[in-house]
C-alpha cells in the first residue's frame, strides 16, 4: 500500500527553515515573509482537510495568528510585527517536526539502521535549526552583544601622547595630538600643512571604520588625499571621533561641531583660513560629514539633531560611501554584510527598527547644500543610495561629481570596494576629482 504523502509536515517544514532565512537575510525579510505567508495559507488549507481533531486546535490556532501577524505586517511593517509574525511561523514548523518525531518514535524498534539514520539527523537539523534561530532572534533585540563578539573594534581613550611637530614629508609639516574638546573621547586631530603655501583653506578629513575603528592617522590611501590638499595650499585637520561601543548617534556629529568651534577659536594661532572649508570622509567618516553639512545648510534637521552649528556655510564636501538613508542600512549587496550592517546601524541609532527612523538625511539636503563629489565603489556598499543622492542634487540644481560604478563585469574589474586601499582607478579618480573641486572653491 502506497504511503500518504504527509503535506502538512512537508509545508511546516518550509515554513520552519524559511522563518529562519528571514530572521538572517535583513535585507530581503519582506519577500522571505511573503513565501512564509503562501506556505502558511496552504499549511491552513490542508490542516482543514484533517479529519483526526488531535493537535487541530494548535494547529488552526498557530496557523491563523501566522497568517494574522503577516498580514497586520505587510500593512505596516514594523520590527516587532516582523519578529511575531517570524516567531509564529517559527512555532508552527518546530510544533509540526515535533509532531513528526513522537509520532515517528517506534523507527528505534525496528531493524533498519537507514530509517534510525534519518530520525536522528532531522532531529539534529531541527535542534540546529532552534539554536540558530534563537541567537538570530537574541542579537535582533541586542544588537550591541552582536557588535560587541564579532565585530572588529578599538577602544575609547581620554588621553593622548603630547602634542609633536614632526616632519610629514620633505615640504610637509605634521602637528599631532592636538585635543579640540574634553566632553568626549577620541577628541584629538593632527594638523598637516606645507608652511610655506597653507593659506587657501582648510580640508578636514574624517576617518571611516563603522565607527568601531579607524585613526587619523591611518597610514592608508587618505594620505595620498591629505598631500594633494596640502599641495592645493589647504590646511589639512584629521580628526578623530568617540566610537560607538559607548558613544551613540549624534555624538560624532556633535564631535565635529566641536572641532570647528576649536578652529575658529584658534584660527590666528593657527593660520587658519576658514572662510573656504572642505569637509571630506569615507565610510561612516562620510556619514558624518554628510549629516554635519546639512545641519548646516538646513535648520530644520539641525533641530531635529538638537544642534546648533557654529559655521553658516561650507564650501565644499567629499562623501566616499556614506549612507543616506539609515532606513536602507541593510541594503548594501551582500548578504554577510546586510546583516552585520544592520545590527551595526542599529547599534549606532540606538533603535531596534531602522525603517522608522527620523534621520532620514536624504529627505533634508535642499538647495543651499555645498559643491560636492558623490563616490561610491559596486560591491558590499550603499551605491543605490548614492544614485539616489546623485538625482536630488540634479532636482536642486547643485553642482556635485559623481563616480559611481554598476555590477557589470567590466566595472567590477575597476573597483571592487567603496575605497579600495590599492591603486585603482577608482581611487585615482577621486584624487584628480578632489584637486579640480579645491582648485574650484579657491577660485570662488
Amino acid at each position: 500500500m502506497k504511503k500518504k504523502t504527509d503535506w502538512i509536515h512537508i509545508i511546516a517544514c518550509f515554513i520552519f527553515y524559511v522563518s529562519i532565512i528571514t530572521e538572517y537575510l535583513v535585507a530581503y525579510q519582506k519577500q522571505c515573509s511573503m513565501i512564509c505567508m503562501l506556505l502558511v495559507a496552504l499549511y491552513l488549507l490542508f490542516v482543514l482537510k484533517v479529519k483526526e481533531k488531535r493537535y487541530k486546535k494548535y494547529r488552526l490556532l498557530i496557523g491563523v495568528v501566522s497568517l494574522l501577524c503577516s498580514f497586520l505586517y505587510f500593512l505596516k511593517e514594523q520590527f516587532i510585527l516582523q519578529i511575531l509574525f517570524t516567531c509564529f511561523c517559527f512555532l508552527l514548523g518546530i510544533g509540526e517536526r515535533i509532531i513528526k518525531y513522537k509520532d515517528t518514535k517506534e523507527v528505534w524498534k525496528r531493524p533498519f539502521l537507514d530509517e534510525k539514520i534519518k530520525y536522528a539527523v532531522s532531529v539534529l537539523l531541527s535542534v540546529f535549526g532552534t539554536v540558530v534561530f534563537s541567537l538570530l532572534m537574541y542579537y535582533d533585540f541586542c544588537p550591541n552583544k552582536f557588535v560587541e563578539q564579532f565585530a572588529e573594534k578599538e577602544e575609547n581613550r581620554f588621553t593622548y601622547p603630547s602634542s609633536e611637530i614632526l616632519e610629514y614629508d620633505a615640504s610637509t609639516t605634521i602637528q599631532t595630538n592636538r585635543v579640540y574638546d574634553e566632553a568626549y573621547p577620541n577628541s584629538a586631530f593632527d594638523l598637516i600643512y606645507d608652511p610655506k603655501h597653507c593659506e587657501e583653506g582648510v580640508f578636514i578629513w574624517i576617518h571611516g571604520g563603522n565607527y568601531l575603528t579607524g585613526h587619523k592617522d591611518d597610514d592608508n590611501q587618505s594620505r595620498n588625499l591629505m598631500k594633494n590638499a596640502v599641495k592645493e595650499g589647504f590646511l589639512v585637520v584629521s580628526m578623530d571621533y568617540a566610537y560607538m561601543t559607548d558613544y551613540r548617534f549624534p555624538v560624532p556629529i556633535v564631535q565635529l561641531d566641536a572641532l570647528f568651534r576649536y578652529l575658529l577659536d584658534h584660527q590666528e594661532e593657527l593660520h587658519l583660513n576658514m572662510v573656504n572649508i572642505c569637509l571630506c570622509g569615507t565610510g561612516s567618516g562620510a556619514d558624518i560629514a554628510l549629516n554635519y553639512t546639512a545641519a548646516v545648510t538646513n535648520k530644520d534637521y539641525a533641530d531635529l539633531l538638537d544642534l546648533h552649528p557654529c559655521l553658516n556655510d561650507i564650501q565644499a564636501v567629499v562623501l566616499v560611501s556614506a549612507l543616506y538613508d539609515p532606513s536602507k542600512a541593510k541594503e548594501t549587496g551582500l548578504i554577510l554584510t546586510d546583516y552585520i550592517a544592520c545590527q551595526q546601524y542599529r547599534m549606532y541609532y540606538n533603535t531596534l527598527d531602522l525603517s522608522f527612523m527620523p534621520y532620514k538625511v536624504l529627505d533634508y539636503i535642499n538647495s543651499s547644500f555645498p559643491p560636492c563629489i558623490i563616490a561610491d565603489g559596486n560591491t558590499g556598499t550603499y551605491v543605490k543610495q548614492a544614485h539616489t543622492m546623485d538625482e536630488r542634487l540634479d532636482q536642486l540644481d547643485v553642482y556635485h561629481e559623481s563616480l559611481l560604478y554598476d555590477d557589470a563585469s567590466s566595472q567590477k574589474e575597476l573597483v571592487q570596494k567603496s575605497f579600495d586601499l590599492q591603486r585603482s582607478h577608482f581611487t585615482s579618480a577621486v584624487h584628480g576629482r578632489l584637486i579640480d573641486l579645491l582648485r574650484m572653491i579657491k577660485e570662488e
